[in-house]
């Protein structure tokens, strides 16, 4: 445990990765709040929080950030993990 009382917070984590970086995180005791474009509630239970957010827009960081100091009362960490979806991505 690690990661105890930390929260962090990970970008794009319904990724591959993202989703491999959050259990490590979660494994390791951290509250994790997941901010990805598509939220994907079939992978909810891997974490405690998951939040629509377009990084690249500053109204959605704006509610990212407010909802974890609101919940938990700071931030501890953060993983960008988010990449733009281009054409070559699939």
């Amino acid at each position: 445990m690690k990661l105890e009382k930390k929260c962090i917070i990970v970008t794009g984590g319904n990724g591959l990765i993202g989703q491999s970086i959050i259990k490590n995180l979660t494994d390791n005791g951290a509250a994790v709040i997941n901010a990805d474009l598509n939220v994907d509630s079939s992978l909810s239970h891997s974490y405690q929080h998951s939040l629509e957010c377009d990084v690249t827009k500053k109204v959605d960081v704006d509610k990212l950030i407010s909802f974890v100091i609101d919940k938990y009362g700071r931030i501890d960490g953060l993983v960008n993990g988010a990449y733009p979806r281009t054409e070559d991505w699939m």
